[in-house]
């Protein structure tokens, strides 16, 4: 029992012998350290400024009548398409501005694609274009070095956009990040405008379709039940037809819009810099730490 008992008191490290042992190795716990902060100070040099132009969305349903709502499976089960209720609508909108087709569309505009894929900046926060692969005087490629839409909807999806639906409000916050200020106000501009454009335009056309259909219909119907049901989705989809017209914030309404950003988002240097002075110092201790205690004891 008594062996037992020394054996334990033999193994033990007292706080002691541990700050004996970062004393004694204190110039290379220093040594690392300083390595860590200064090599995390050369790389946060290197990353270039971003910044975020942000904007703030509601919600403006093309909405069907009241009335229309009531007839849902009538207009259903002649193929037309009703707008759903605003959380529905929301979601499309959302799933619209990060699709491969909507990046598509959007990179058809001049000098959108070469803007995200060469990240370069001048001084007054435009975009660059002096490259290689790319003439920004006649707009196109070096024979290839185009990237494909593919590559660029992985970039725009994973550093460009950033879009989410508040819980409370229901307003859509929307924000585009990039090394040019006057980009990320230009793309988030033309996401916004874009997409309540193509919206537009796709009811429009659902809308003539309906009602070119509906017209029929209610010229073959004798029925009462059914001519009112039809004249009741005739009058939503003339209502639809009416709204797109009239309305260039078709979906998207403004709230906060988009602006030029002055300061930069990121990258966030100083912090970058104390976290790796800190993992390393850590290193450090760790390395004196199972060299003095670990290591040699268990030999």
């Amino acid at each position: 029992m008594n062996n037992q008992r020394y054996s334990y008191n033999e193994n033990e490290i007292s706080f002691t012998e541990l700050f004996k042992s970062f004393k004694n190795n204190l110039q290379f716990i220093v040594f690392v350290t300083s390595g860590f902060a200064l090599l995390s100070i050369i790389y946060s040099l290197t990353l270039p400024n971003l910044f975020t132009s942000h904007s703030i969305l509601n919600f403006s349903s093309s909405s069907q009548s009241s009335s229309s709502q009531n007839y849902s499976g009538v207009a259903s089960l002649a193929g037309i398409r009703l707008s759903g209720g605003k959380a529905d609508k929301a979601d499309e909108m959302i799933e619209l501005i990060k699709s491969r087709g909507f990046l598509e569309h959007l990179i058809s505009f001049d000098h959108v694609l070469p803007s995200i894929m060469i990240p370069k900046v001048k001084r007054d926060g435009a975009v660059d274009f002096s490259s290689r692969s790319y003439n920004s005087d006649e707009k196109t490629w070096r024979k290839g070095a185009k990237p494909s839409t593919l590559e660029a909807h992985e970039i725009y999806i994973r550093d460009l956009l950033k879009i989410w639906r508040d819980k409370d409000t229901g307003f859509i916050n929307i924000q585009i990040t990039h090394i040019s200020p006057k980009f990320s106000y230009e793309l988030l501009s033309l996401v916004i405008s874009q997409s309540n454009e193509i919206m537009r335009l796709r009811d429009l056309e659902d809308a003539s379709n309906s009602l070119s259909f509906l017209t029929k219909e209610i010229q073959n119907t004798s029925i009462i039940e059914m001519r009112n049901s039809i004249s009741s989705l005739l009058q939503s989809q003339l209502e639809t037809k009416m709204v797109a017209n009239i309305r260039q914030d078709y979906i998207l309404r403004t709230i906060e819009p988009p602006f030029i950003p002055e300061k930069k988002s990121a990258p966030s240097r100083l912090i970058f810099v104390v976290l790796t002075t800190i993992i390393g110092f850590s290193v450090a201790l760790l390395f004196v730490f199972f060299r003095d205690f670990v290591f040699t004891r268990t030999e």
